[in-house]
C-alpha cells in the first residue's frame, strides 16, 4: 500500500440523505504545498486546489475537489465526499450516528496508471451538553481500500474518538481530544487538542496532537488564521500551516503543508425586503409581561447556541431544543 502514489481523486459515494439549509455552498480556491488526505505515500506537492463545498448544519455534508500540480512530474487528482449527522436531540443530551465516505481517482505521469480508493464509515455517537462545556463519543466501523497499478488493498478497523469543549467567554473555545484504533495489527491512541479565537471579521486557530504508539512517532501541529473581506461580498482569506502524522486507518506518510487561499459563500442573491423583514420577524423576541422567549431554528446553527447580555451578567446561557427551534426563556 505504501508504493501507491496518491494524487487524482473523484469518487462516487453513497450513504445517507443529502443536506438541506444551514450554511450553504462554498467555493474554495487555494494554492501551496498540498496533499488529499486520504493519499497514502506523498508527503505534498507545491499545487493548486479548486473546490465545492455543501454544509447543512442540521443533517449533513459533501465537497467536490481536484489538486493540479505546479510540477509536471507531479500528479493530479480529485476527490469527493459526503456525510449525514442524523441525531435524536432531547435537550441537554443527543444520540445519533455519523455516516460519511470519502473517494478519490488520481493520475501518476512517471508511470502513466491510474489508481483509486476511498473510505466508509459508521459511528453511532452521545453528547452532553451544559452552559459552556459538551462532551461528544463516537464509536464504530471504517473500511478503507485502494487500487493501484493492478495491485488492491483494503483494511477494516474500529475507530473511536472523545472530545470534550469548553467555551473561554465569547470568543474563545478550546478542545481536547482523545481517539482509539483498534486494528488487526494493534492499537493505536491520539491524545491532541485546539483553540479556536473569533471575534467580528477575524477568526484564527492552533491545535497540537501525538500518537502514542513507536510506530508513528511524528507529533502533528498545526495553525491558521481568517478574515472575512466585507469589501468583497461573502469571500474570507486564509493561511494555515500544519504537520500531519501518519494515520493508522490508511497510513499515509507523514507530510507538512501550507496554504494560502479564499473561500466564497455561493447563496442566493440579496432577499428582498420583504423576506428580510419576514426572516426577522421569525427569530425577533416575544415579549410578553415581564418574560422574554428567544426563538431560532434549529437550522441555523452547527450545535447547542447559547445567549448572554446584561439580564445574564454576560454569562452564556444554553438554549434548549423544542421541535425545529432553540429556544430560551427570561424572566426581566
Amino acid at each position: 500500500m505504501r508504493t501507491v502514489a496518491p494524487l487524482l481523486a473523484l469518487s462516487a459515494l453513497l450513504l445517507g440523505p443529502g443536506g438541506a439549509a444551514g450554511q450553504g455552498w462554498t467555493l474554495d480556491v487555494y494554492g501551496g504545498r498540498v496533499a488529499y488526505d486520504l493519499a497514502t505515500s506523498s508527503s505534498g506537492e507545491n499545487g493548486a486546489v479548486l473546490g465545492v463545498r455543501y454544509r447543512d448544519s442540521a443533517t449533513g455534508w459533501l465537497y467536490l475537489s481536484t489538486g493540479v500540480p505546479f510540477g509536471s512530474d507531479d500528479s493530479v487528482w480529485g476527490s469527493a465526499g459526503l456525510g449525514t449527522r442524523q441525531v435524536y436531540d432531547a435537550g441537554r443530551v443527543e444520540l445519533g450516528v455519523d455516516l460519511g465516505s470519502q473517494g478519490y481517482l488520481y493520475r501518476e505521469p512517471t508511470l502513466s496508471t491510474v489508481g483509486a480508493g476511498g473510505l466508509l464509515g459508521a459511528r453511532p455517537l452521545v453528547a452532553l451538553a451544559a452552559r459552556r462545556v459538551r462532551l461528544e463519543a463516537r464509536s464504530g466501523w471504517v473500511q478503507y481500500g485502494n487500487r493501484f497499478s493492478g495491485t488492491s488493498f483494503s483494511r477494516g478497523v474500529h475507530d473511536s474518538d472523545l472530545k470534550l469543549r469548553f467555551a473561554l467567554g465569547r470568543v474563545a473555545r478550546i478542545t481536547g481530544s482523545f481517539r482509539h484504533v483498534r486494528a488487526e495489527e494493534d492499537d493505536y491512541s491520539h491524545v491532541g487538542g485546539r483553540l479556536t479565537v473569533g471575534s467580528g471579521r477575524f477568526r484564527g486557530w492552533t491545535s497540537v496532537g501525538a500518537w502514542t504508539s513507536d510506530a508513528l512517532p511524528t507529533t502533528e501541529w498545526g495553525a491558521g488564521a481568517s478574515v472575512r473581506l466585507d469589501d468583497v461580498g461573502r469571500a474570507e482569506l486564509g493561511i494555515s500551516v500544519r504537520q500531519d502524522a501518519s494515520d493508522p486507518v490508511y497510513w499515509n506518510a507523514p507530510r507538512r503543508r501550507w496554504s494560502l487561499g479564499m473561500s466564497y459563500s455561493l447563496g442566493g442573491a440579496s432577499r428582498s425586503r420583504a423576506s428580510r423583514e419576514r426572516a426577522i420577524a421569525a427569530v425577533a423576541p416575544e415579549v410578553t409581561e415581564g418574560v422574554v422567549r428567544i426563538r431560532i431554528p434549529a437550522g441555523s446553527s452547527g450545535g447547542a447556541p447559547s445567549v448572554a447580555g446584561d439580564f445574564t451578567d454576560w454569562e452564556p446561557v444554553p438554549m434548549v431544543r423544542e421541535g425545529k427551534h432553540w429556544t430560551a426563556t427570561f424572566e426581566l
